[in-house]
């Protein structure tokens, strides 16, 4: 017990990488790769700094967004859909909120959902996975923008390889939620399903605010 509680202080370099690289493993179906996260009380935690790890690319991927949205908008005027937001004090104060409601609504949501599944002594090892798996989906999903931002690809294209980003990224949660939630392969598509239409509920209520 000792070994392992010394195991947990140890957050360095070692601890990070173990833990980004393992959905690597389980995205490949090895479901042995749950041993290398820290399932422990303090380790569900610190898997919330993967939260902070991310911010950079999320930030970086909605002002790519709006900067082509406003790109597009000045080249061909679209005259039913409203202005980019101003890039003032008040959007990024709102772009946080999002984030952390974003990040945090899903594991939230989890904990009736485990419930209701009988699944409850697998909460913690699938939100520690979870969101540790959200590091190499965001690098993927970030890849799109880069690109059009450095001129390699252009806006069609760029289309397609959001859509192949967007397939991915559907693809390793749910070999995620399969393995690390312990379910049946058709519910562990159900919960991805959930969690995609609550993103997608929360990003554009809270945008309203925009």
């Amino acid at each position: 017990m000792s070994s392992e509680e010394d195991r947990q202080e140890a957050l360095n370099g070692a601890y990070f990488v173990r833990h980004i690289s393992a959905p690597l493993h389980l995205l490949q179906g090895e479901r042995a790769a749950m041993a290398d996260f820290d399932l422990s009380f303090a380790g569900f935690f610190r898997s919330f700094l993967s939260v902070l790890l991310v911010a950079p690319l999320y930030l970086y991927a909605r002002l790519a967004e709006l900067g082509t949205y406003a790109r597009v908008q000045a080249e061909s005027p679209l005259a039913d859909l409203p202005p980019p937001p101003e890039l003032t004090a008040a959007f990024f104060i709102v772009e946080v909120l999002r984030y952390l409601v974003l990040v945090t609504a899903f594991p939230v949501a989890m904990v009736f959902l485990a419930r209701v599944l009988g699944q409850q002594q697998r909460y913690v090892a699938f939100i520690v996975a979870y969101n540790w798996a959200k590091v190499p989906q965001m690098f993927v999903q970030v890849v799109p923008w880069f690109l059009l931002d450095s001129g390699f690809s252009t806006l069609e294209s760029t289309s397609f390889l959001m859509a192949g980003a967007l397939i991915f990224t559907l693809f390793f949660r749910w070999q995620v939620t399969r393995i690390a939630f312990s379910v049946p392969p058709f519910m562990a598509a159900a919960l991805v399903i959930i969690d995609g239409l609550l993103f997608l509920l929360l990003y554009l209520l809270i945008g309203l605010a925009q």
